[in-house]
C-alpha cells in the first residue's frame, strides 16, 4: 500500500516538476503529437479492461497520469484508431487532466461526425427553425437619371432666366444634381442548402433635391424654390448563393429580374409682393430591369449576421403618364393655365432641357421622357435566421 502511495506521489511530482511544456500538457491536454490525431469525430467510449492506464501523450512510453476502471463511460473528440484523447475524471483533489487511452482498452459505443461548424445550432442542440432568412438594409444610392435629371436642371435654369427677364437680379444659386438618394430594402429567402437560397426582395428608393436662388429687385429680397422628387418601389425574385470564407465570414451573391414602380414630381414656386408663381408636374411609370448585389456577411452569432452590401441595377422607365398644372397671380390677377394630362415629354426649349405633360405646347424635338435607374447602392444590413 505504501509503495502505491509512493509511486503515485512520484508520478504527481514528476508531472509537476516536468519542464513547463510537460505540465501544460497534463493540465491543458496539449501534445507534440496532437497534429497526428484527427478531431472530426465525437465518440462515446466504454472501458473493457479491469484497469486502463491514461497516458500523458498518445504513446505507451509516456508517463501514466491516471487510471480508469472497467465500464467507465468516456467521451473523446479526437482519435487516430490507436489512441483516443479523453478527459480524466476528477478525483478527490478535484483536478481533471486531459490524456490518452489506448484503443485496445475501450470499445466505441457511438460515433458522430462533427464536420464544419453548424451555425444553425444553439447550445450544442441543432436548431431546425423554418429555414427562413430575413435581411433588412439601408444606405446610399446613385442612379443615372436620364431625361428626368436633365430636365430638372434645365427647367431650373430656364426659370431663373425668365425671372431675370422680369427685372429681378438672381443671387445665391444653390443646385444639386438629381441623381442620388437613399435605398432601403428587405429580403426574405428560404434556404434550400447551406449555400443556396431562393426568395424575393422589396426595395424603396427615394431621391429629393431642394434647390433655390434669390431674387433681388430694388431693396427687396425673395427666394424661389424648385424640388424634384423620385419615389420608387423595386420588387424582384432572387437567387442567393453563399461562399464561406471562414467560420464566421462569408460572401453572399444574389440577383434576379426586377419590377420598378416609379413616381416622379417636380415642383417650383416663388412669391413676391406682386407675383405668386407655382408649377407642378408629376408622373408615374412601371419599368422592368435586372438587379444584383454582393455582400460580405459577418456572423455575430448563430442566428444574426451583419452585412456590408454593394448592389447594382439597370432599368429605364420611358412611358411616364402624369399631369401638369401652372398657377400664376400677378397684381391680384389670375393668369393660371389649365391642367394638362398625358405622357411626360422631354425636349429642348430655347436650348434648355425641359419636360411637359402638355402635348400641344411640347418642344419640336419632344419625345417620351426617360428615367434611367441604372446605378448602384451601398448599404449596411442585418440578417436574421428564423
Amino acid at each position: 500500500m505504501k509503495s502505491r502511495i509512493c509511486m503515485g506521489a512520484v508520478v504527481f511530482l514528476c508531472a509537476c516538476c516536468f519542464p513547463l511544456s510537460g505540465a501544460a500538457r497534463v493540465l491543458a491536454g496539449a501534445s507534440s503529437r496532437d497534429a497526428q490525431v484527427s478531431q472530426d469525430v465525437q465518440r462515446k467510449l466504454s472501458v473493457i479492461v479491469d484497469k486502463a492506464s491514461i497516458y500523458l501523450e498518445p504513446s505507451a512510453s509516456s508517463p501514466v497520469i491516471g487510471f480508469v476502471m472497467r465500464d467507465t463511460p468516456l467521451k473523446s473528440y479526437a482519435g487516430d484508431g490507436e489512441w483516443y484523447r479523453i478527459m480524466l475524471p476528477a478525483g478527490q483533489e478535484m483536478i481533471s487532466a486531459i490524456g490518452y487511452i489506448s484503443a485496445k482498452d475501450v470499445k466505441v459505443l457511438e460515433e458522430q461526425a462533427l464536420g464544419a461548424p453548424d451555425f444553425w445550432s444553439v447550445g450544442g442542440v441543432k436548431y431546425k427553425g423554418l429555414g427562413l432568412e430575413i435581411t433588412f438594409s439601408g444606405g446610399f444610392t446613385r442612379f443615372g437619371g436620364g431625361d428626368i435629371a436633365d430636365a430638372a436642371l434645365g427647367m431650373y435654369d430656364e426659370w431663373a432666366a425668365l425671372i431675370a427677364a422680369q427685372g429681378y437680379s438672381i443671387r445665391d444659386r444653390e443646385y444639386r444634381a438629381f441623381q442620388s438618394g437613399v435605398d432601403v430594402s428587405a429580403d426574405i429567402a428560404f434556404r434550400l442548402s447551406p449555400r443556396l437560397a431562393v426568395g424575393f426582395s422589396a426595395e424603396y428608393l427615394h431621391a429629393r433635391d431642394f434647390n433655390k436662388f434669390g431674387l433681388v429687385r430694388d431693396v427687396y429680397y425673395y427666394f424661389a424654390y424648385s424640388t424634384p422628387i423620385l419615389q420608387a418601389v423595386v420588387i424582384r425574385p432572387a437567387v442567393y448563393w453563399t461562399i464561406p470564407l471562414g467560420d464566421w465570414l462569408s460572401i453572399v451573391l444574389d440577383g434576379g429580374p426586377a419590377v420598378f414602380l416609379a413616381n416622379f414630381e417636380y415642383n417650383r414656386n416663388y412669391l413676391t409682393d406682386t407675383n405668386e408663381d407655382s408649377f407642378h408636374l408629376k408622373g408615374h411609370d412601371v419599368a422592368f430591369g435586372v438587379q444584383a448585389s454582393v455582400a460580405l456577411e459577418v456572423r455575430l452569432n448563430e442566428r444574426i449576421g451583419l452585412l456590408l452590401r454593394a448592389g447594382g441595377r439597370t432599368a429605364r422607365a420611358s412611358s411616364f403618364e402624369g399631369d401638369e398644372k401652372y398657377e400664376r397671380v400677378v397684381n391680384g390677377g389670375d393668369e393660371s393655365g389649365p391642367q394638362y394630362t398625358g405622357a411626360l415629354l422631354f425636349g429642348h426649349r430655347d436650348s434648355y432641357p425641359v419636360m411637359t405633360a402638355n402635348a400641344g405646347a411640347a418642344p419640336a424635338d419632344a419625345r417620351s421622357a426617360v428615367l434611367d435607374f441604372t446605378g448602384f447602392s451601398l448599404s449596411v444590413g442585418l440578417k436574421v435566421r428564423i
